[in-house]
C-alpha cells in the first residue's frame, strides 16, 4: 500500500489551478452576461434601421479562418459603419444585401446586427463559463476533502 505524501505547495499548486478556473468562469460569465444585457435593452429601447452589407473580409490567420460582415447604415444624415459580433465562416451574409441593424439614438455606433445568429454566441459562452465554474466548485470540494483526510 503506497502512501500518498503531498506537500504544501502541490496543495497550493491544485488551489491555484481551482482558482484560474474560477478566474475564467467569472470572465466568461461576466462578458456574456454584459453582451446579454446590452442586446436586451438595445432590443427593448433602440431604434431599428435597415443597413447594406458593404464588405465581407476573409480573415485568416494560424488560429482564424472567419468572415467578417461589414454593414453601413443612416442615421440623421450620418453614415455609420458596424460589422458582426461573432466571427464566422458560414456565408450568411453577401455583398449589398440588407440586414437590420439596432442601436440606441444615443450611440448609434454601438448598433447590432438583428439577425438571431448574431446573439447566440453570448449565451453559448455563459453556459460554458457555469459549467467552468461548477467544475472549479467541484475540484475545490474535492481537494478540500482529500486535505482534511490527510490531516
Amino acid at each position: 500500500m503506497t502512501q500518498n505524501n503531498q506537500t504544501p505547495g502541490d496543495h497550493f499548486g491544485k488551489l491555484a489551478a481551482v482558482y484560474f478556473l474560477f478566474l475564467i468562469a467569472t470572465v466568461a460569465i461576466g462578458t456574456s452576461v454584459s453582451s446579454i444585457y446590452s442586446r436586451y435593452h438595445i432590443r427593448q429601447t433602440g431604434i431599428s434601421r435597415t443597413g447594406t452589407v458593404y464588405d465581407i473580409e476573409h480573415e485568416i490567420s494560424t488560429d482564424t479562418d472567419a468572415l467578417v460582415f461589414k454593414v453601413k447604415f443612416d442615421y440623421n444624415g450620418k453614415d455609420y459603419e458596424i460589422h458582426n459580433d461573432s466571427r464566422t465562416i458560414d456565408n450568411r451574409y453577401h455583398l449589398n444585401q440588407k440586414v437590420g441593424v439596432m442601436f440606441i439614438s444615443d450611440s448609434p455606433e454601438e448598433a447590432i446586427i438583428d439577425d438571431l445568429r448574431e446573439k447566440s454566441l453570448p449565451p453559448l459562452f455563459l453556459i460554458i463559463g457555469l459549467a467552468i465554474l461548477a467544475f472549479a466548485i467541484y475540484l475545490l470540494k474535492a481537494e478540500r476533502r482529500f486535505a482534511l483526510k490527510s490531516l
